[in-house]
This record gives C-alpha cells, structure tokens and sequence, in this order.
C-alpha cells in the first residue's frame, strides 16, 4: 500500500532521541545543583541550631526516656504474622 503525498526519501531533520552524552551532562548538572542546594539547607540548619544553643531537633529530644535495642533492620510485627499468599494455579496439569 502506498500514501499518497508521503515523501518516502526525506529526511528527519530532527533526532528522536536526545544524544547520551547531553542526558548525562544534564543528569551531572541537576546533581550538582541538589548538592549546593542541600549544602546550603545544611549550614542553614547548623546556624538555626546553634542559635538556639541546643542539639538535636530542639524538638524534645532530650526528654525521651530511653529505650531498648533499635528494631531498625528487622521486619516488622505485622509482616512476621502476616499469612502466606496463596498460591492459585491457573494451569492445572502444568507444574510451577
């Protein structure tokens, strides 16, 4: 089948994909932006906290009472007595 008014040998003039090298360059920029932008939110909370002549938050840390061994790294209550998903074949007489 053949459209008629298509031009079949002209070129693309415009490239369909940005080339690689631009897309890391650019990655490379906004990366470096985030680290000036999350250096200067840093010396802004320093200069913050050490105006108010605390550590921490100054959000009560000090007053929590102390706890135990941090749970951080094991999976949680829930997810221990969570029930197993049961598994449905939807192909009987093919093993899985």
């Amino acid at each position: 089948m053949i459209v008629p008014d298509f031009d079949y040998h002209s070129k693309n003039e415009a490239a369909l994909e940005i080339p690689l090298a631009e897309r890391i360059a650019a990655i490379r920029a906004r990366k470096a932006e985030d680290r000036l932008r999350a250096k200067a939110n840093a010396e802004r909370r320093a200069a913050h906290q050490a105006q108010q002549g605390r550590p921490g938050h100054g959000r009560g840390r000090d007053r929590r009472p102390e706890r135990g061994p941090s749970r951080r790294g094991t999976p949680s209550a829930r997810a221990r007595t969570a029930p197993e998903t049961p598994v449905v074949n939807l192909f009987p007489g093919f093993a899985s």
